[in-house]
């Protein structure tokens, strides 16, 4: 059968979702200090450290992804700021 005629894979719309927040978080911690470093167990993990393992989705990088989007979910909800103040 020639390449013509073959059929592009289909993304799931949920396996879409999980890109975007996986961009999301990527690029979240892009914005991030370049000096960040993130202790997790007994290993330090640098900006770079921390996105390789989000696009690796290691299990590092599930959770920071996992993490992050909890954050993010809290601050679109209003747990976090309501009406400009953070909430204590």
């Amino acid at each position: 059968m020639s390449n013509e005629h073959r059929e592009k894979p289909v993304h799931s719309p949920k396996a879409r979702v999980s890109e975007d927040m996986r961009n999301l978080v990527v690029e979240r911690i892009r914005v991030m200090p370049s000096d960040l470093r993130v202790v997790i167990g007994m290993k330090s993990y640098t900006k770079e450290d921390l996105i390789e393992n989000v696009k690796a989705g290691s299990k590092i990088g599930k959770t920071i992804m996992r993490v992050e989007m909890e954050y993010v979910r809290a601050l679109a909800s209003g747990k976090i700021f309501k009406k400009g103040r953070l909430i204590k």
